[in-house]
């Protein structure tokens, strides 16, 4: 399980690097040199190097999305969601508590209705298929310690959301 989440993370960070870096040399007018002011690789200047590839690379953004996908063992995937689709619009609103951002566009207000609503939609189509018996929550049968180390006897799996891997690891569950 780990690592399947170590490639996962891997391989989204450089996919989300190499789209980066393409959009900035075709929209920005980035070259391709080590300056701070335009270059795509000004991060590697010897004055900031090690902020910009320790602090900002490995932990904003190494622990930022190991977070979300860590997180999926203690919440349900629903609630993982709503927390990573409504990210900008707290980050939006702590920007402006601290000064160091603008009041939004009416392009970012737009946006948020967008993803509120999206995030409502799936919330009922969920709730709906529960309430219709098209998808169950599995249950869990006996004594098992989730992955929060409390007991789970009779604990719902969507809450308390245990790591369950294969299905070698499915023996303990029954389906309701």
């Amino acid at each position: 399980m780990r690592n399947r989440i170590l490639i996962h993370v891997l391989v989204t960070n450089f996919l989300i690097m190499l789209i980066f870096s393409v959009a900035a040399v075709l929209n920005e007018e980035a070259k391709m040199n080590i300056s701070r002011t335009n270059g795509l690789f000004g991060w590697l200047s010897a004055d900031i190097a090690f902020t910009s590839i320790f602090f900002f690379g490995f932990f904003a953004t190494f622990f930022g999305s190991v977070g979300y996908v860590l997180s999926m063992q203690f919440y349900s995937p629903m609630t993982c969601m709503n927390a990573y689709l409504l990210e900008p619009f707290f980050a939006q609103m702590l920007g402006l508590l601290f000064g160091i951002d603008k009041s939004p566009g009416i392009v970012t207000i737009l946006g948020v209705i967008a993803i509120v609503f999206g995030t409502v939609i799936a919330n009922k189509g969920s709730q709906a298929m529960l309430k219709d018996g098209k998808r169950t929550i599995p249950k869990v049968e006996g004594d098992f310690t989730g992955a929060s180390g409390s007991a789970g006897h009779g604990v719902d799996i969507e809450a308390a959301n245990p790591v369950v891997s294969g299905s070698e690891e499915l023996s303990h569950l029954q389906m309701l």
